[in-house]
């Protein structure tokens, strides 16, 4: 049996709608984590995963920026338990000895509970990373505590320097691309006044989306429908029309 072209159209016009719907439904806000801490000396600042307690979403990216008085340390206690795929971290934490491109003091994917890292001077860039795949890595939780080292330090590599004009100075004081400001990734890694921070104003929200691909959703299923009815005339007064003319064609043939 031939399905007709326009139940065809319809089924087709339909099936764009629920599989637009379905996806803008289904998207995933960006985590919000991350941040800048200055930590004084017998306090403890509280760091965790998005969502915390409970598991992280796919594609996190934290970054907190620690720093304390002179004659302290940063003083990082971990537990937490990352992933690893095909060898390599996957999902992870990653501690550095002042900013983003200091030496690396420590790599968390594995099991860790209370394990703990110092830093050699007043700063400490600390990095939560997931990938895409299915979260198997428990939810992290970590403190920042100042520590008692009046020694000359080991390293003096500062996470601050000065934003350049083309970029955008975050609120845990990483500076990103202007280029990067609401592209739906977080690049600074902090939790507000950042770069995906008030992008209302560039960015189409969650609610309008649904609306807006609903309403285009069904003005192509209309269009469809009317072009398939047009379709279905035009082939039946074509149709009519060949009948027509047919019995004269035969009898000037048959001459």
């Amino acid at each position: 049996m031939v399905v007709p072209y326009r139940t065809n159209a319809r089924s087709l016009a339909l099936l764009a709608i629920m599989i637009s719907v379905f996806l803008l439904a289904h998207g995933q806000a960006f985590p919000e984590c991350g941040g800048y801490h200055f930590v004084n000396p017998g306090e403890s600042k509280i760091i965790t995963s998005p969502n915390h307690p409970d598991a992280y979403p796919e594609y996190s990216r934290c970054i907190w920026v620690a720093r304390t008085q002179e004659n302290y340390r940063v003083r990082f206690t971990i537990t937490y338990r990352g992933e690893r795929f095909n060898g390599s971290c996957a999902d992870y934490v990653e501690v550095r000895d002042g900013g983003q491109f200091a030496p690396l003091l420590a790599t968390f994917c594995d099991n860790s509970t209370n394990e703990q890292v110092t830093s050699g001077y007043i700063y400490m860039w600390v990095l939560f990373s997931s990938d895409a795949q299915q979260t198997y890595g428990s939810p992290m939780s970590a403190t920042f505590t100042a520590y008692y080292n009046a020694s000359p330090p080991d390293n003096t590599t500062k996470p601050f320097t000065d934003c350049r004009s083309y970029e955008f100075e975050c609120s845990n004081s990483m500076c990103a691309s202007m280029s990067y400001r609401c592209d739906a990734y977080n690049d600074c890694g902090c939790k507000a006044g950042c770069d995906e921070d008030k992008c209302y104003d560039l960015v189409i929200s969650k609610a309008i989306q649904i609306v807006v691909s609903l309403a285009v959703g069904v003005v192509t299923f209309v269009m469809v429908a009317i072009f398939s009815f047009l379709l279905e005339g035009q082939h039946s007064w074509i149709t009519a029309l060949a009948e027509a003319v047919r019995p004269a064609l035969n009898s000037a043939f048959q001459r």
